[in-house]
């Protein structure tokens, strides 16, 4: 069976109505049962004072009795009326009123079935409190039984007393001890609140506190007030908050270092979850696409990958959970090649919730394999005409007299120049290969070296074989421009350019040698 749920009420009118319904009801009982206990006690004094008020007359009510003087009875009836202020009644054990101090005895009916008469003759004395049939109000009421010196029953002999007289003289009383009850109940009630106020409102502020934890605010703390156990609670929460912050803190770097590396990487890193939906792009693979936002947050893979390829490559990786490897080129961005690494996205918990692709640029790779295969290309080519012309007069020689002095000189003199031309094809593979190693290695050195002096020494070390094809060089260089250079390799450049330069120009022809700084702007180095 299921309760209805209550509504949720603050701590303060869930503890003081209850409290002041618990007061309430003890003061009331207590004052109810004071109130009675009091009135019974006034109608047990008001009972003696009506046997009192008779029962010293008893014997002289016998007398006049036994004289048979009903003048007397009424006599005596009204004068402990006008003496108490009591009603007396003398009643006959037949239930005849034969005397009343109050009324004429003719006028009133037969008293033998009054609760209190019939009591008095059967035990001697009675009483009774209750609406009188003749007065039309309530009356106490006192009885006893009168008996001659023979035994015998003589009569009843009643004194009454309207019970609001009582009710008089217990009225202030009463006032005066329900008005108590209501002063120690707003007093107490008055106590409840500010015992509460003191102790709830130290707990409000912890609830305000912690709801400002639990909504991000953990730099002010919540102040220590009230009891020892509420001072206590409220350290334990900044302890805790303290604790928290310091975990978000550490949290917060981790991640600020975790999104660094990635936003640093020169790779595409993109996250997906077992939906594909993009769970995290970094910087590089953003700027590989058009549109800035095209891997935004949320968005399926499938629906902004330009190559399908990719979004297959990982679905594939959600399905199986293996590793998968591909390369593509990427429409829309000028022919980059990518190299595309997936793995699953692993959860510490060990659950897999994503998969994980690794975008590598790859262009400069194969432009450097296509470079690498153009340049054995023309090595070959050029290694192959002197090899060629070398083989050819070697057979002619072995095939021509030897006293052909003449022809001989002829062929061998172009074996030596083929011979030459091949020494500097492998000086000058020699030469890129040392040069590529020490970029590789860091190991070139760079100093800030005067340009002209250095143009001015290569075209003399062509100079000669310029004059030879008729080919004339000039120099165009300012005097005060610097670069950071190694001297040698850049010497031996300019004099390889120079002297393909000269080999290959008709005769007559101008060469212009220029250096110029790459920013005219920013000085002369």
């Amino acid at each position: 069976m299921k309760f209805p749920r209550l509504p949720r009420i603050s701590l303060f009118w869930g503890i003081f109505p209850v409290y002041l319904l618990l007061t309430s009801g003890s003061l009331g009982l207590l004052t109810w049962q004071d109130l009675r206990a009091n009135r019974a006690a006034a109608l047990a004094g008001a009972f003696d004072d009506l046997e009192t008020s008779v029962f010293l007359t008893g014997p002289r009510f016998l007398h006049a009795l036994s004289l048979g003087d009903e003048e007397t009875l009424l006599a005596l009836c009204r004068g402990i009326r006008s003496g108490t202020g009591t009603r007396v009644t003398f009643i006959s054990t037949a239930g005849k009123v034969l005397a009343d101090s109050d009324r004429d005895p003719v006028l009133l009916d037969n008293h033998g079935d009054r609760p209190e008469v019939r009591q008095a003759l059967e035990e001697g004395s009675g009483r009774a409190v209750r609406e009188s049939s003749i007065l039309g109000y309530r009356m106490i009421y006192y009885a006893f039984r009168l008996t001659r010196e023979n035994g015998k029953t003589a009569g009843v002999l009643r004194a009454g007393r309207p019970a609001y007289e009582i009710d008089q003289a217990f009225q202030p009383y009463a006032y005066r001890l329900v008005g108590t009850a209501l002063a120690l109940f707003l007093v107490s009630a008055l106590l409840l609140w500010l015992v509460l106020k003191l102790q709830l409102d130290p707990l409000e502020i912890i609830r305000s506190g912690a709801a400002r934890f639990a909504a991000g605010d953990l730099v002010h703390p919540i102040p220590a007030k009230g009891g020892r156990e509420l001072a206590a609670l409220a350290e334990s929460l900044n302890r805790m908050a303290g604790k928290i912050s310091d975990q978000i803190r550490a949290l917060e770097r981790t991640q600020l270092e975790r999104e660094g590396v990635l936003t640093s990487m020169t790779e595409g890193i993109i996250a997906v979850d077992r939906e594909e939906r993009i769970i995290f792009a970094n910087r590089a693979a953003h700027s590989w696409f058009l549109e800035q936002d095209l891997l935004a947050r949320g968005r399926r893979l499938p629906d902004v990958m330009p190559r399908g390829e990719i979004a297959a490559l990982a679905r594939e990786i959600l399905l199986t959970g293996e590793e998968r490897e591909m390369e593509v080129v990427l429409p829309g961005t000028e022919g980059l090649h990518f190299q595309i690494r997936g793995t699953v996205l692993r959860h510490p918990g060990g659950e897999d919730p994503g998969a994980l692709l690794v975008l590598t640029d790859i262009t400069g790779l194969r432009k450097l394999e296509r470079a690498q295969g153009e340049f054995v290309d023309n090595v070959s080519h050029e290694l192959g005409t002197p090899i060629t012309a070398i083989k050819g007069f070697a057979e002619s020689l072995t095939d021509a007299v030897l006293g052909d002095r003449e022809k001989t000189r002829r062929f061998l003199g172009v074996i030596r120049r083929q011979a030459d031309r091949l020494e500097a094809i492998v000086s000058d593979l020699l030469c890129l290969s040392r040069l590529e190693q020490e970029t590789a290695e860091g190991l070139l050195p760079l100093t800030l070296t005067p340009l002209r002096p250095l143009l001015e020494e290569a075209m003399q070390d062509c100079a000669a074989r310029a004059n030879e094809g008729r080919v004339t060089i000039f120099l165009k260089c300012e005097n005060d421009l610097s670069a950071r250079v190694n001297p040698r390799l850049l010497e031996q450049a300019v004099l390889n350019l120079l002297d393909n330069a000269v080999k290959y120009s008709e005769p007559g022809r101008v060469i212009w040698l220029e250096a110029e700084a790459s920013c005219p702007g920013s000085g002369k180095e």
